[in-house]
């Protein structure tokens, strides 16, 4: 038989508390053989807490800036499918509820499909029980050019959430890309697509990395039995706006995936633009009225 245990690659960024109900959880599952917690550059107060987490359980890594989400995750990653040389490895959010169940489903899907280089379950806000957006097509210079406009992007939202690409092998879905939630890899395949792009901080990456499987001969698969639950609880952060980074992000992605001609390419670039000063206004507005309320 297959080796069933796996291990798992987590990030912390000033977040000690969630990090530590993280590592708690993951101790009861008795499929999980150790944690790699890479931590991007914390503060000095939630550094020092996440070092009493450290043992026989528990690796620690830690940057010596935030070079962002892929950069971060290659760490672990790198660390556990080259120099540990394991079969599976998986990466969560640590504000994300699992147990032994889903990773006995997940891996049962990749080791009947060798093909399968990722695999990703459903996944449900605790909140409302509402479905988190997880898999998907790969962005097109259509898609991102529409995103470029807010209404039209919040029209059009929904309908992307419900309407991808699927090929159904033994239950799975054959998609695209899946959201980085919780996402469980062959190493293998890790190795040979090259890892997450690290040229991206942050947004499109779970897009980057399955074109990349693809491009290496690899699968990503869905399968929406196993459920995961994404609980905001366990991480209350501050309203960060993000929109030049994701539009950075989207930038890249055009260029170095979809490579459309140049013209093309600066064309989707001034609305990009666009975009950054249409949400800033907004994020601005909002502000404003919020205080008036007040």
């Amino acid at each position: 038989m297959k080796n069933r245990a796996i291990n798992i690659v987590c990030i912390s960024f000033n977040t000690a508390d969630e990090t530590e109900l993280f590592i708690g959880r993951a101790k009861k599952c008795s499929l999980i053989k150790h944690v790699f917690l890479v931590d991007n550059h914390s503060n000095e107060f939630n550094l020092a807490k996440i070092r009493n987490q450290k043992c026989d359980f528990v690796t620690i890594f830690e940057n010596d800036r935030n070079y962002g989400f892929d950069y971060a995750n290659n760490v672990g990653l790198r660390y556990v499918c080259e120099t540990l040389r394991e079969e599976w490895v998986c990466i969560a959010n640590t504000d994300v509820l699992f147990d032994d169940e889903v990773i006995n489903q997940l891996l049962d899907k990749m080791t009947n499909n060798t093909n399968l280089g990722v695999i990703a379950p459903s996944m449900i806000n605790a909140s409302d029980k509402s479905m988190v957006r997880s898999p998907r097509d790969f962005p097109t210079y259509k898609s991102l050019f529409r995103d470029n406009f807010y209404l039209l992007r919040k029209r059009f939202l929904k309908k992307k959430a419900d309407n991808y690409i699927k090929v159904i092998q033994d239950d799975v879905e054959i998609v695209d890309a899946v959201s980085g939630g919780f996402m469980l890899f062959r190493a293998e395949a890790l190795i040979e697509c090259g890892y997450f792009d690290e040229n991206i901080f942050m947004y499109f990456d779970e897009d980057a990395l399955c074109w990349r499987l693809k491009k290496a001969g690899y699968l990503t698969g869905y399968y929406n039995v196993p459920t995961v639950i994404h609980d905001h609880d366990f991480s209350k952060k501050r309203y960060v706006d993000t929109t030049i980074i994701s539009s950075r992000s989207a930038r890249y992605f055009m260029k170095s995936y979809l490579k459309p001609f140049a013209l093309k390419y600066y064309f989707y670039v001034v609305f990009n633009i666009y975009h950054i000063v249409e949400m800033k206004t907004f994020i601005f507005l909002k502000k404003v009225l919020q205080r008036k309320k007040k």
